[in-house]
């Protein structure tokens, strides 16, 4: 094995149906230097069945079940990385999928760029069989004023890790079941680890169709969204300055928009927890939990509803996010090439 050799963690729960697939396209890499250690989350299904079956011809494979709290995708990554023992690491989803060269591009990539922390590589979403667009932007000025701003999020697959630098900053953060991958980028990127883009060519291709079975997914987008907010404040704890006030923009106007699908119930954490936590001044605390709790308690009353709704409407037309990122002519390329390979077969 390569000096080089890339340790690939993936949480599993439930995946029966794809884990097949995703460990099939590691195994089809062109470069043969890398190991999987695949983390269970406790799934109830064949999951296990089908990655034992496959580690018993291929010792490259590794599956460990999870065996401390909290539940979750992230508790499983850290597992994974504690025992990790090579210099490199990424973390991939049980779903997605690793194209051929994506092992030994990064392989290439690490020899030149040894001062670098973070290598990052793009990656396309797919559904349906088809190419829908790229995953990331790599050519964003500041991706964590970005991310703040909540206009991207790096995906899980797109960064190859020094170990010893996601060690640094503490690993995944096992409170969050959702905003993972942004959560640890800001940290990544608030300790100054170095990180620089290696391809806009994708090495993974995502899946996006909605899947009942994800670690991170709930039933309906407000479910628990008072505990998103939640961990949001532990992330505005951290930032300073600047920061701190684009992002306490960003979940202004993120809250105004949920108002609409959340219950009062919800309404009374949220606004304690940004109460709590210092969120806002004064006139603009005062403007957004009225409109947030009118919305809410009012939104059945007919005449009231509407002009609740024009002014929060007027207050959502203040931000405009970024355009999402796109290269027509590179994503046509790309799309060509896939369906050369019949890679996403019927």
């Amino acid at each position: 094995m390569s000096s080089k050799q890339i340790t690939i963690i993936i949480p599993l729960f439930n995946r029966a149906s794809l884990i097949l697939e995703t460990l099939q396209s590691i195994q089809a890499q062109t470069s043969k230097d890398w190991k999987c250690i695949v983390v269970d989350d406790g799934s109830t299904d064949k999951s296990c069945q089908v990655v034992n079956e496959l580690a018993e011809n291929d010792t490259r494979i590794k599956l460990i079940k999870r065996d401390r709290g909290p539940k979750g995708a992230n508790t499983c990554r850290n597992i994974g990385l504690e025992i990790t023992n090579t210099e490199w690491l990424m973390f991939f989803d049980s779903d997605d999928l690793m194209l051929p060269w994506c092992i030994e591009k990064r392989i290439n990539a690490i020899e030149d760029h040894q001062h670098i922390d973070i290598l990052l590589f793009q990656g396309a979403t797919f559904a349906d069989h088809n190419i829908i667009g790229f995953r990331n932007n790599p050519k964003a000025d500041d991706y964590l004023q970005e991310i703040l701003k909540f206009n991207i999020s790096l995906s899980t697959p797109c960064a190859l890790w020094k170990r010893e630098k996601i060690k640094e900053i503490n690993g995944w953060n096992e409170k969050f079941q959702r905003w993972q991958d942004p959560e640890l980028f800001i940290r990544a990127f608030s300790s100054k680890l170095r990180h620089e883009w290696i391809s806009e060519y994708p090495d993974h291709i995502i899946r996006v169709e909605d899947d009942q079975s994800k670690i991170t997914n709930s039933q309906s987008a407000y479910n628990n969204f008072e505990c998103f907010i939640e961990n949001l404040c532990i992330v505005y704890r951290d930032l300073s300055g600047d920061l701190r006030s684009i992002f306490e923009n960003s979940v202004y106007f993120y809250c105004l928009r949920a108002s609409y699908f959340i219950n009062q119930k919800q309404s009374k954490k949220i606004l304690n927890a940004l109460s709590k936590n210092s969120f806002f001044a004064t006139f603009r605390k005062i403007k957004f939990r009225l409109l947030m709790s009118f919305n809410v308690k009012l939104k059945n009353v007919k005449f009231v509803k509407g002009i609740i709704h024009k002014l929060i409407e007027f207050e959502i037309e203040k931000y405009i996010p970024k355009k999402s990122y796109t290269d027509n002519e590179l994503l046509g390329e790309f799309r060509v090439r896939i369906n050369e390979m019949d890679y996403l077969k019927n």
